[in-house]
């Protein structure tokens, strides 16, 4: 039902409006519809009818949309980052040959390998790197996820970055030896040692002295 019953005087003309869902997860780029008008004589009840059909054009629309999650708490410098997200069909058509890659610890890095999704489906997902040590946090890395229309018409991505939280503990260690004979008075000494970080985040500008 679009409109009525309602009464009709001859030459009188009344508008009207419908809608309905259009379908999804199809190829077509128009869709058919038809109304039809029926009508009875007042006079002696005999009926009357009329049809119309008009081809609307309809858009399919992939759209991807990938969500980032970082680990609960910080990571230090050469631990393991354990991250994990979701990706999500957000258009109206099926994605295939989905994938998710990050730019951590390489571009490219396979997170997600192909799968399809229909319209609303999601896929949580998980990954992990070494965090690096020369990042002092928060490090920012990308998740890029890539899928294809099952009408072969385009490609949609999307992106989600994190600037996942770091721990660093900064530590540095000296040491230093006499040389193997005791000098005499008045002669130029020698002496040896090292220096170390024996931390985990990268030192810079490092100097050693001497109080003598």
């Amino acid at each position: 039902p679009v409109l009525g019953p309602i009464t009709l005087a001859p030459g009188e003309s009344v508008p009207y409006t419908g809608s309905f869902i259009v379908p999804m997860d199809i190829c077509d780029t128009t869709i058919t519809n038809t109304v039809t008008a029926r009508g009875f004589n007042s006079c002696n009840g005999s009926n009357v009818l009329s049809s119309a059909t008009a081809v609307c054009p309809i858009v399919p629309v992939p759209k991807l949309t990938i969500v980032k999650r970082c680990p609960p708490n910080p990571v230090p410098p050469g631990g393991l980052l354990v991250y994990s997200g979701t990706v999500s069909n957000a258009g109206n058509v099926t994605l295939t040959n989905v994938t998710v890659v990050n730019d951590r610890p390489t571009n490219n890095t396979v997170v997600v390998t192909s799968t399809t999704l229909a319209p609303g489906q999601s896929l949580d997902f998980s990954g992990s790197y070494i965090a690096p040590y020369d990042c002092c946090g928060p490090c920012v890395d990308t998740l890029t996820a890539r899928g294809y229309d099952k009408c072969g018409v385009t490609n949609t991505v999307a992106t989600s970055s994190a600037a996942c939280p770091r721990s660093t503990s900064p530590a540095i260690q000296v040491s230093r030896d006499c040389t193997a004979g005791p000098p005499m008075q008045g002669e130029l000494t020698f002496f040896t040692g090292t220096v170390a970080n024996t931390g985990n985040a990268t030192l810079k500008n490092v100097t050693v002295t001497d109080d003598q």
